[in-house]
């Protein structure tokens, strides 16, 4: 009897190891997934890490230029409209030939004026030359040259304006030029259009027109001026 018993005492230890490390063995495969699992989990997430900051150290250098060309668009990229001003307006009077009868040739006048133009850009602006046109009552009487050239960025310039017509033709206009008398008055319009181009750091070029007009009034006793009202456009 205690052989059988001894001998069952073996086989039943026998067992228990053999079930411990079966269980061992098991708890083994487990651990061994779950390492797998936390690799995995661990690459994911640096690779993410990773990713995220490739993503940063691109976008930051994008983004600064940008910033850089926006800011460059709105302040010395801008264009801004030229300024233009009226100065040095001189009317000569109307003279009449009294040696002929009254008639529209024998009705004559004189004007000349400046044209201040300031640049504000930061960059040149070229003009071509143009002409000034003078309107008496819808009637264009005259017209005045202006000489073309380049204006500096930040700089003004005079356009000195001259009659080249020889004078204004103001009896083409009898019936108006007889009620301007008797106010003492003389209404005129002058309009002019100035074609040119802008070159932004010699990549962009733009063709740019100003257009100018002015509306003045002189005495008639003095050949002085009296009013002048001036508005401008300008055309890209």
């Amino acid at each position: 009897m205690g052989a059988v018993d001894s001998n069952v005492d073996a086989n039943g230890a026998q067992g228990n190891m053999n079930k411990v490390e079966a269980v061992n063995s098991e708890r083994g495969t487990v651990t061994s997934v779950s390492d797998r699992k936390n690799i995995l989990s661990r690459f994911s997430f640096q690779k993410k890490r990773k990713l995220k900051k490739y993503c940063i150290w691109c976008g930051i250098p994008v983004l600064t230029l940008a910033i850089v060309i926006l800011t460059l668009t709105q302040t010395i990229f801008k264009f801004r409209d030229p300024d233009i001003t009226l100065s040095d307006v001189c009317f000569s009077g109307v003279t009449i030939d009294y040696s002929r009868p009254l008639s529209p040739s024998s009705v004559n006048a004189s004007l000349s004026a400046n044209m201040n133009v300031y640049n504000p850009n930061h960059y040149n602006f070229k003009f071509i030359n143009s002409t000034i046109h003078v309107v008496y009552h819808d009637v264009m009487v005259g017209r005045i040259s202006m000489p073309g050239g380049e204006l500096r960025a930040g700089k003004s310039c005079a356009l000195q304006a001259l009659v080249t017509v020889g004078s204004l033709k103001l009896g083409s206009s009898m019936g108006n030029l007889y009620l301007d008398f008797e106010k003492n008055q003389l209404p005129f319009a002058m309009s002019v259009n100035i074609p040119g181009r802008v070159n932004v750091a010699h990549i962009f070029k733009h063709n740019v027109v100003l257009e100018y007009h002015c509306d003045v009034v002189f005495w008639v006793g003095n050949s002085t001026l009296k009013d002048y009202h001036c508005w401008r456009k300008v055309h890209m």
